[in-house]
């Protein structure tokens, strides 16, 4: 009698055990879809996954694109919509990072037609979106959304910003938070570069000037002095007088390396820079026994809005390398540089031949500067 009292009583608690689990799991679920005031929008985000990313901005005069892809080899991203050349990392890791840190501050509403085109959060039509709306996708390597969602209008009260956003499409977390039907007011302002070029990497290179050993141009010539024991010394430029000084001209021209940078970018074929006479050069050899060649072209027009175009490649003093089977390990290591520097600046070439770059006034003076303007006069 006393056993079968105790299994009822065991058999008792079980059930109330088991009705108090799921009472917990449906108050914990039910917490957990809640919203809460500063909750992350992208919680789970994995940046790695992202294969693309596409920004649609809708205006009256149509729809404005931005598309960066991870290279196949997955260390950077392209430019698609310009051209497909190289982004800024930086600008990349900016931009992701910006969209990690996106924190909601209330739910709106429901995504109703009237309250989501009022908002600019009104999914795209054929056309893409809606004027002042901006569809951000952000898609894996098989092409499929990884996310896709819309930021609207600004709001700003009393001290207090924010941006209207609401999230696209159906994905396995949206089916369990129900963010794909809400509209939401964000934490401060997003505001996002809707320019392709703001994401170009617009440095071609950088090398500092004690690594320069010689800059010949038209005319001139700068070379670096090295004394007796193989130290080098200062870039000095040759057939300089005893009473003559370099002029500031001169003192920039050698860090015209460090950075070089472009203003924009078009492809070397591309009809508005087919034609360009490219009379102006810069020779600029380095220690390691490589260089580059710079040159300059000139647009000029009746406007006053005079245009200069850059185009470089590099080149290695050894024709050929090759490592002796009876090398020491110092000069297999020595030869393998020699070998991985040629191949660079190999690569160097390939990629920069395709382009030609507008440069600044500043870079265009400094690559197309004439002799009698390195030499102070006063």
């Amino acid at each position: 009698m006393n056993v079968e009292k105790t299994n009822r009583v065991l058999l008792v608690a079980a059930i109330l055990l088991l009705a108090l689990s799921a009472f917990t799991f449906r108050s914990s679920v039910q917490r957990a879809d809640r919203f809460e005031r500063g909750q992350k929008f992208l919680p789970t985000l994995d940046l790695d996954s992202v294969a693309e990313i596409v920004l649609r901005e809708g205006s009256e005069g149509g729809t404005k694109e931005v598309v960066l892809r991870r290279t196949a080899e997955g260390d950077r991203f392209v430019v698609q919509s310009a051209h497909g050349y190289r982004a800024d990392n930086s600008e990349v890791n900016r931009l992701l990072r910006k969209f990690l840190d996106l924190k909601l501050e209330k739910e709106v509403g429901e995504a109703t037609g009237d309250l989501a085109e009022g908002l600019a959060v009104a999914a795209p039509g054929d056309e893409g979106p809606a004027d002042g709306t901006v569809e951000i996708a952000l898609r894996d390597a098989a092409d499929q959304d990884v996310v896709r969602f819309l930021l609207g209008s600004e709001f700003n009260e009393e001290g207090a910003s924010g941006r209207y956003l609401r999230r696209l499409g159906s994905t396995s977390n949206d089916a369990a938070d129900g963010t794909a039907d809400t509209i939401y007011l964000t934490q401060g302002r997003v505001d996002l570069e809707l320019e392709s070029d703001s994401y170009v990497d617009q440095e071609i290179l950088d090398v500092e000037r004690d690594q320069i050993v010689a800059i010949r141009g038209d005319g001139f010539a700068f070379v670096r002095e090295v004394d007796e024991e193989g130290q080098r010394g200062e870039l000095v430029l040759e057939g300089l007088g005893e009473d003559a000084k370099e002029s500031s001209e001169a003192r920039t021209l050698k860090g015209v390396l460090s950075p070089l940078r472009f203003a924009s970018h078009h492809l070397a074929n591309a009809q508005d820079v087919v034609g360009l006479v490219f009379d102006k050069s810069l020779q600029i050899e380095l220690a390691d026994g490589s260089g580059y060649v710079l040159e300059l072209a000139r647009q000029e027009s009746a406007e006053d809005d005079s245009k200069a175009f850059l185009r470089i490649h590099g080149f290695h003093t050894t024709e050929q390398v090759y490592i002796d089977r009876d090398a020491s390990e110092d000069e297999v290591r020595e030869t393998s540089e020699l070998l991985e520097r040629a191949n660079e600046v190999a690569a160097f070439t390939e990629y920069h031949g395709s382009w030609i770059y507008e440069v600044t006034s500043t870079v265009a003076d400094r690559v197309g500067v004439d002799a009698s303007g390195l030499v102070d006069e006063s």
